[in-house]
């Protein structure tokens, strides 16, 4: 992974820690193991009470906020020249109400990154119909 992301990684721990939230997406996959996805972006879910708190606490990174598909509201921050998309999953039949219940936590860096299992993202990826994430996640669970 290269440096940019870890620094982001663990720049967001740290400001985040404490609140509700959980990595989704390709950095998700790459921290749980499938080491040869490179992620292009992070992605973070939250509930909507979280997002305006993370929204204050990120707002020097902040570049805009859209609803998506008219439901599903998002906000895109740019930190270490990555783009970082929280996702709020009130509202969002993917990821389901108690979307954040599942979540897992990661060893990276000294530090316990929130993550949603891969059996959870197997089926969002299933349902968006993203075959080559499918694949990858079931090659990955059936070898290790």
């Amino acid at each position: 992974m290269r440096e940019n992301y870890i620094k982001t990684l663990i720049l967001l721990s740290k400001k985040l820690k404490g609140l509700n939230f959980a990595f989704v997406g390709s950095v998700s996959l790459y921290l749980q193991g499938i080491k040869s996805i490179n992620p292009r972006d992070i992605d973070l879910i939250v509930y909507e009470k979280d997002l305006i708190e993370i929204s204050n606490i990120l707002k020097e990174f902040k570049i805009k906020d859209y609803f998506e598909n008219d439901m599903i509201f998002k906000t895109i921050f740019k930190v270490n020249n990555i783009e970082v998309e929280i996702l709020n999953i009130n509202n969002n039949s993917l990821r389901g109400e108690h979307g954040l219940d599942r979540k897992i936590n990661i060893d990276f860096e000294n530090l316990k990154l929130p993550c949603i299992d891969l059996r959870d993202d197997l089926k969002v990826y299933e349902e968006l119909e993203r075959s080559s994430k499918v694949n990858l996640i079931k090659n990955f669970l059936k070898n290790n």
